[in-house]
């Protein structure tokens, strides 16, 4: 599913639009740059590389130029430590570690990826902004 961070002005009232559906059918249907961040999690850790490329190719078109994208991506020991092994290894995807999403994002036309480790609790967040 997906949360819409972006702020509804279309109603007069200023506040996060919520939406639930498949993240990446979602983000497709968004317009270009029509969103100021998109935040990214849950979703990037269970798809297959192929998958977390697409998400992050979807969220960075319709970010515009200057805004944000986060991505709270778990980390891998708390992961490997809340599944069996065989579901774990049998998933389609697994976290990828946080210095590796900075390389992704990088290489996926992202500026300054950031990564910044949690003072308490499993989730990391990366963060980059968006340019053209």
């Amino acid at each position: 599913w997906a949360a819409n961070a972006a702020f509804d002005v279309g109603n007069g009232k200023a506040g996060p639009a919520t939406a639930i559906a498949e993240v990446i059918d979602y983000l497709r249907a968004l317009p270009d740059a029509s969103r100021g961040c998109v935040v990214l999690a849950g979703c990037v850790d269970r798809t297959d590389i192929a998958g977390k490329v697409d998400l992050i190719d979807e969220a960075r078109r319709v970010v515009a130029p200057g805004g944000a994208m986060v991505v709270l991506v778990t980390e891998q020991s708390a992961w490997d430590a809340s599944l069996a092994p065989v579901v774990r290894d049998l998933l389609p995807g697994r976290p990828l570690h946080p210095e590796t999403w900075q390389a992704v994002l990088e290489q996926r036309g992202l500026r300054g990826a950031t990564w910044h480790r949690p003072t308490s609790g499993s989730v990391h967040a990366v963060v980059s902004e968006v340019g053209r």
